[in-house]
């Protein structure tokens, strides 16, 4: 894969991350009302509108990113990778 790829699915990774942080109460009511882990992954792909990969990656999120100080540095590292990709666009 080229940098502009891993970029791409790294920015699906990380935004779908800030849709979790910003959403928590929404992402809770999901999984607390899901019947397994395949319910929950297609729940949360249809509320925020994300890939598969990006819904699973909610549900392996670690307590400790809720942190602000965590929240801000997903947020930061988005705002990075959607830097470098406006710089690739050129």
């Amino acid at each position: 894969m080229d940098e502009r790829s891993n970029l791409l699915a790294r920015h699906e990774i990380v935004r779908a991350y800030m849709y979790a942080l910003e959403n928590l109460p929404k992402v809770l009511a999901v999984c607390a009302s899901s019947r397994d882990e395949t319910d929950a992954v297609q729940r949360l792909r249809e509320l925020f509108n994300i890939s598969e990969i990006a819904a699973d990656g909610i549900l392996r999120l670690q307590v400790i990113r809720f942190i602000p100080e965590q929240i801000e540095r997903v947020r930061s590292e988005l705002n990075d990778i959607e830097m470098r990709l406006a710089q690739s666009d050129r």
